[in-house]
């Protein structure tokens, strides 16, 4: 069974109960450069939680820090740059191939703005390969090619009749035989898609897939066959097919979202000031976000009014990226954030956010209670 890089992410995400350190590594594969942005970590960290924590907490809570230091084997394992997730309760480190530079926050959430990033450029999609009666399933991404199974499917008899009866007997047997396998194929695919449900890509020999296509279920089918030939030694060939049709993909979100926000202007569904964005969100009237990843506004939101109580500098663990905080209350509202470069975003604004259509009241009023009752609980 398969599990998609957003739910495996998503306890970061929704993370809001303490504090929260979250260090992210600029990885030039040098370990010594590596152990500096460590150390320069842990002399922030002491910096600012020594005035509200024991000294004795304050080294538990650093001690798997101290163990990346330590240990050279664990963080030369990683090849793109890195991710450190620590609470009280729980300690990640992640590979995150986007690019990021060193940063260390200390806030009641984990900084997830490289995150939200890696979701959005390096999307998941499935490979259906067909070669006779053979079949093959792959995973992957931008990053990632993997083979998750092989089917072998039944081959078809043949009868032995006269010439006539025999044609007849085996058209009618050639299309059992072709709704069978593809009751298979449906079966073994859903097998694997309980908890992801990518884009799926199909390739093979022309007739036989035109022929299957029709009779697949899977929801999110490109109906174009990727290649019209199949064969195991070009899987990764059309791997990189499919990696440039999907980066294309992602490259036109933003266009796309920018023409939506063109769109909603003139319904005035538009906010561009970040109080009011603040106050938008915290009602749950945010459909869609475009958040700068380069900026980052530091203070504290008010998660009853949005009111925002800005700051110059990160001055303390109560602080944070309201930006980063703004896109995670988003996506716990089921609204959609997506990262831009400042050089995107019309006037180099930190954010764009698109309200919600009158008709979606309720559906604003239901992700309002939520979201007041989710903060009550963790207050």
């Amino acid at each position: 069974m398969l599990t998609s890089k957003s739910l495996t992410l998503n306890p970061i995400l929704e993370s809001r109960d303490g504090l929260h350190l979250t260090i992210y590594l600029n990885n030039n594969s040098d370990f010594n450069y590596l152990k500096l942005q460590l150390e320069a970590s842990i002399r922030d960290c002491k910096a600012t939680l020594s005035p509200i924590m024991l000294s004795e907490e304050l080294e538990e809570f650093l001690k798997p820090i101290y163990s990346l230091i330590s240990d050279s084997k664990i963080l030369n394992q990683f090849k793109n740059n890195i991710g450190v997730f620590r609470t009280s309760k729980t300690f990640r480190v992640l590979n995150i191939p986007v690019a990021t530079d060193f940063m260390c926050s200390l806030a009641d959430t984990f900084h997830v703005k490289p995150l939200l990033k890696w979701i959005q450029t390096d999307k998941e999609y499935l490979l259906l390969g067909i070669q006779n009666e053979n079949v093959e399933l792959y995973f992957g991404s931008q990053n990632t090619f993997k083979l998750v199974d092989k089917l072998n499917l039944p081959r078809t008899t043949q009868a032995s009749e006269n010439w006539f009866d025999k044609w007849i007997l085996q058209s009618s047997e050639s299309l059992n035989h072709e709704n069978k396998n593809a009751m298979i194929i449906n079966e073994w695919i859903a097998n694997y898609t309980k908890f992801v449900k990518p884009k799926m890509f199909v390739a093979g020999e022309k007739r036989v897939v035109q022929n299957l296509i029709p009779k697949l279920s899977y929801k999110d089918l490109i109906k174009k066959p990727i290649l019209d030939f199949y064969n195991e030694e070009y899987s990764k060939s059309i791997c990189n097919l499919i990696r440039m049709v999907m980066e294309e993909e992602s490259n036109n979100l933003i266009k796309k979202a920018l023409y939506e926000v063109y769109e909603a202007e003139e319904s005035n569904r538009v906010q561009k000031n970040l109080t009011q964005i603040s106050k938008a969100v915290v009602q749950g009237k945010v459909k869609k976000i475009i958040v700068a990843e380069e900026y980052y506004v530091y203070g504290k939101i008010n998660k009853t009014t949005g009111e925002l109580e800005l700051h110059p500098y990160d001055l303390d663990h109560e602080d944070d990226d309201v930006l980063d905080d703004l896109a995670q209350m988003v996506l716990h509202q089921g609204g959609e954030v997506l990262l831009a470069s400042k050089y995107e975003i019309p006037k180099g604004r930190p954010i764009l956010a698109i309200l919600k259509e009158r008709g979606d009241e309720k559906l604003q009023s239901k992700h309002k209670r939520i979201s007041e009752l989710t903060w009550a609980k963790e207050a």
